[in-house]
């Protein structure tokens, strides 16, 4: 009987090639979770659409949101069932003045929570319609009053606010952040409640 012969080959690596595949093995699920779970996010594609943000949304995310009452589908839920409804007819967005300076983060909130609901409206009602929007000044922020048809955003600066969240209280939605001492401190934990909003507006979740 021929004896079987069997050919082996044999494939040397020099010490550099080989620390140079095990560096590379390495850093390939080390950038993979790098992009997924620690990589700013500040655009989000929503229906097709790019939507970006002015804060990152990793960071947004971790802005607690607080509603008056549970429900298994979450806060997220409740504040986007409570503004993006085919019956809502207007928005009202109500602030507490507070100097120039401060009063144009006002101006610069409403208009990124207007683009949102924007979008949320365009692509996710049946009649596609936009409702109108309207900013109004308060005094205090006691005593508002808001109905299915025409629910509030209240703009809480952080001149008012002593924490960063967003609170529902049933079809009135607060937006505050808490103060820092610094314009540009505060600047940005106004943002980030802001983004917060956006972000159960526009369904998004970050893993």
């Amino acid at each position: 009987m021929a004896q079987e012969s069997t050919s082996r080959v044999r494939i040397k690596f020099s010490a550099k090639k080989l620390i140079a595949i095990l560096i590379i093995l390495a850093i390939l699920p080390a950038g993979y979770l790098y992009a997924k779970y620690v990589m700013p996010i500040n655009t989000w594609t929503y229906e097709g659409r790019s939507v970006g943000f002015r804060i990152n949304l990793r960071e947004a995310q971790k802005v607690p949101i607080i509603t008056n009452f549970a429900s298994p589908k979450g806060p997220d839920f409740l504040v986007r069932d409570a503004l993006v409804r085919d019956d809502v007819t207007n928005i009202t967005f109500l602030f507490k003045p507070t100097d120039d300076r401060n009063n144009s983060l006002y101006v610069v909130e409403e208009t990124e929570i207007i683009k949102a609901l924007t979008f949320a409206y365009l692509f996710s009602t049946q009649l596609q319609r936009i409702p109108t929007f309207d900013a109004q000044a308060v005094d205090s922020y006691s005593n508002i009053t808001a109905t299915q048809l025409n629910p509030k955003i209240v703009l809480v600066h952080p001149n008012f606010g002593n924490a960063t969240l967003v609170r529902q209280d049933g079809y009135i939605i607060y937006v505050q952040g808490k103060s820092t001492n610094s314009f540009d401190s505060d600047k940005i934990q106004f943002d980030l409640a802001t983004v917060r909003l956006m972000m159960a507006i526009l369904k998004i979740k970050i893993q």
